[in-house]
């Protein structure tokens, strides 16, 4: 029986449908909102749970920061039988309110994983059906949706929150060519591991620090944003299955 290297489940533990969050805290929060959940994986703090959201199998997994270990726990997962992924991640924004949701249509990169993948590009587009659905499933929230970065280097490439950037004038010249509205560390890697490894990718982000000062949400509100997150990604994934029961992608 194959089993995954970091996250130690198995072919028959894996759903085909998987949402993909940076913080552990975010897989413990999904874990009190589906039904039957179970924790899989606490290793090297990529948490893992299994439940179900509206009758539908579904995974929700935990990968840190950044774009390598991202890509780590979506291989491993494809490679058990994972077929749709959704990233419900946080984004720093560039040009939305604090507390919206972002959904990418295409992601510069920013990031060494990609070329790992054989994508050399300068930026990877993202799938539009997911995109749609994951509009429908934030029903009415604010929503925006268009081109987002993906950077290796938080303080070199992001914020100079510590002095620390370096690239500033020219990747904020490049972004504002490119109209992105924000900025991540693992977007466009995840992107590029999926149209390599034949599997389905979509990401929603909560914009919760503005490029700007920057500044945070405040973290009751962020708590509230975060749940909606979750329940417009597991609601998006539900609704690819169900979909797909009725013969249509």
């Amino acid at each position: 029986m194959k089993r995954a290297w970091y996250l130690g489940g198995t072919e028959e533990e894996v759903p085909q449908r998987v949402i993909l969050v940076g913080d552990r805290g975010r897989v413990l929060r999904a874990a009190e909102m589906l039904d039957g959940a179970r924790i899989l994986n606490e290793d090297r703090g990529l948490t893992t749970t299994l439940g179900s959201w509206k009758e539908v199998p579904v995974m929700v997994a935990a990968f840190g920061m950044g774009a390598p270990i991202a890509a780590v726990v979506m291989h491993e997962l494809a490679a058990l039988g994972a077929e749709h992924f959704v990233r419900g991640g946080t984004m720093m924004t560039r040009t939305t309110d604090l507390g919206t949701f972002i959904v990418a249509e295409r992601a510069l990169i920013h990031e060494g994983t990609s070329a790992t993948y054989g994508v050399t590009a300068p930026a990877v587009d993202i799938e539009p059906r997911f995109a749609q659905r994951l509009v429908a499933a934030a029903d009415g929230q604010a929503v925006a949706v268009g081109t987002v970065a993906s950077c290796d280097g938080f303080y070199t490439q992001m914020t100079d929150m510590l002095g620390g950037r370096n690239q500033a004038e020219d990747l904020d010249r490049l972004w504002d060519e490119h109209d992105v509205i924000g900025i991540d560390m693992e977007t466009s890697a995840l992107a590029s591991a999926a149209q390599h490894l034949g599997v389905g990718f979509g990401s929603i982000c909560l914009a919760s620090v503005s490029q700007d000062g920057p500044r945070t949400m405040e973290p009751d509100e962020r708590a509230v944003a975060e749940e909606r997150l979750l329940h417009i990604a597991l609601d998006a994934v539900a609704s690819i299955v169900h979909d797909d029961r009725k013969g249509s992608s």
